[in-house]
């Protein structure tokens, strides 16, 4: 067989892109989950976003991570 290596490419990257940054965007909704599952599960952000399903866990993870001091969460 014959190697091949795409080395990363990637088709489209602004599709790539557009598609990230409205992953990042959160609904009042989302956030009120958030803090609600929050409180039960703590930093088990994989559990967490079992119930936000439209965020993945690394989603949940970086919004947690951005907003922990505004959110007053430890």
């Amino acid at each position: 067989p014959k190697f091949s290596d795409d080395n990363g490419f990637v088709p489209d990257p602004m599709a790539v892109e557009r598609e990230r940054k409205l992953s990042q965007i959160w609904t009042e909704e989302e956030k009120r989950i958030f803090l609600e599952k929050f409180l039960i599960y703590h930093k088990n952000f994989s559990r967490i976003s079992e119930y936000i399903p439209t965020k993945s866990t690394e989603n949940v993870i970086l919004y947690y991570y951005t907003n922990k001091r505004t959110l007053d969460l430890k």
